[in-house]
Formats: C-alpha cells, sequence, structure tokens
C-alpha cells in the first residue's frame, strides 16, 4: 500500500510505519537516531532509550512541548536561508528550564544543540551539510496537524 507524500501511519502497536521503508537522514548522518526518536515520540508518543533518561524525571507533557518546537524549528523551510536559525530563548520563557533538562538529560541532543543564555542552536561541530540533511529529513517526515477555530454552533 502506497501513502501518498510518505506520511508516516500507526501500526496496531505503535509503531511509526513509512512508505518507503525507515525515514534515514542519510547513511552519513550521525544523528539520524535521535532525529527519528524526537520524531517518533512527537507522533506516536513512542519513548525511545535515547529520551529514557529524561522522560523519567520530566512529566510526559513537558518534553513533548519542546521536541515540537524543536522539530518546528528543524523543519522550516527558510533555515538554510535565515540569518537567524537558532530558537529564541529567554529567561522568562517557562519552557526554558525544561529544554536544559531535557537536553542535559539526553547525551545525544547534548552534542546536536548548544544552548545559552538567548538561544537553542545547532552545535558548532554540526556542518552546513549535516544541517541540510537534517532540514530536509524533518521537512519530509513531520507533518504537523493544521489548527482551526472552532465554528460557532
Amino acid at each position: 500500500m502506497r501513502i501518498p507524500n510518505n506520511r508516516p501511519r500507526v501500526d496496531a502497536g505503535c509503531r511509526v510505519l513509512f512508505a518507503f521503508g525507515r525515514p534515514r537522514l542519510g547513511r552519513f548522518s550521525r544523528n539520524a537516531g535521535i532525529i527519528d526518536e524526537v520524531l517518533r515520540f512527537v507522533q506516536v508518543g513512542s519513548d525511545g532509550p535515547t529520551l529514557q533518561p529524561a522522560l523519567s524525571v520530566m512529566s510526559q507533557q513537558d518534553p513533548r512541548i519542546i521536541c515540537i518546537k524543536l522539530l518546528s524549528r528543524w523543519g522550516r523551510g527558510t533555515l538554510m536561508r535565515s540569518t537567524h536559525p537558532h530558537l529564541p530563548l529567554s529567561k522568562s520563557n517557562p519552557w526554558r528550564q525544561r529544554l536544559v533538562m531535557l537536553v542535559s538529560k539526553t547525551p545525544e541532543l547534548d552534542k546536536l544543540l548548544e544552548l545559552n543564555e538567548d538561544a537553542c542552536r545547532f552545535a558548532s561541530s554540526i556542518s552546513r551539510e549535516e544541517r541540510q540533511r537534517i532540514n530536509d529529513h524533518v521537512r519530509a517526515h513531520y507533518h504537523p496537524p493544521l489548527f482551526r477555530k472552532a465554528e460557532a454552533t
């Protein structure tokens, strides 16, 4: 069965199935595992071994919100052309400390991201080509639902 646009579907075991096999960032990507795990976590709530340490000390909703924010940033169509490709942070953001905790408890995210007082960005060790692969992969596999205002009845 072919699924249009390579959108994921879920089987009875809550596993994400893709029409063209397992989603891949490319055989040279060292960050494929964490990106795929974040995608699965947001799409079906399936936590893998990489996110498990952070999830054990956080509520289920906090990491989900953070992962949605990260995927939305990584999958932006303008990410590679932007003069500010980072996720802006402010000390007044209520989820900032939870982001810091998630990254500190997840070594793969810690290697992928750099956090400072005002931004979350890709680590300097992540090449432009790797960022492009991550951007392409997230754009191909992350399709958040559209939100509409409820119609008055």
